[in-house]
């Protein structure tokens, strides 16, 4: 018998539209869809979540908790429905959503150099695996020189 291939299929316009909907709902993990903070929820510098949640890191905290397929929303690649062990973490530094379709957690990316971890389980396993998390808030990597310019440290 053979293994069977992971699962990946790019989500037609209709179905993406319908999932993109359903993410814009309250829910308690649509952050920063809305504009207040829920509990269960970390906004971090991406360079440094790329550095100290590397790939197999991340992908180790989606096996151990068994996720399912998830939902891929980016604006450089088409809206995609996979397995976890299908997801490319390099796309971190584009506007990005990526949630389970349970819609029970949720990673956003954004093209200011942010990921937002949202979820009750997520952001303790990400606490665990990057304990100093917290002395790395969004905007950490980059410095303002006194020109103006924004520069990386």
């Amino acid at each position: 018998m053979r293994d069977s291939l992971p699962h990946r299929r790019i989500l037609p316009d209709g179905k993406a539209r319908e999932k993109w909907e359903q993410l814009r709902r309250p829910t308690p993990y649509a952050y920063p869809l809305q504009s207040s903070e829920p509990p269960h929820t970390g906004v971090f510098d991406a360079l440094s979540f790329e550095r100290f949640v590397p790939e197999d890191a991340f992908a180790a905290i989606l096996s151990d908790h068994h996720v399912g397929l998830l939902l891929d929303f980016s604006e450089l690649d088409p809206d995609c429905e996979g397995a976890p062990e299908l997801l490319d973490p390099i796309g971190w530094h584009s506007e990005r959503y990526v949630t389970p379709v349970t819609m029970e957690w949720l990673v956003y990316c954004s093209h200011e150099g942010s990921v937002t971890v949202s979820g009750e389980w997520l952001l303790p396993a990400i606490r665990h695996v990057w304990p100093s998390c917290d002395d790395y808030p969004w905007g950490y990597s980059w410095k303002r020189s006194p020109s103006g310019f924004i520069y990386m440290r």
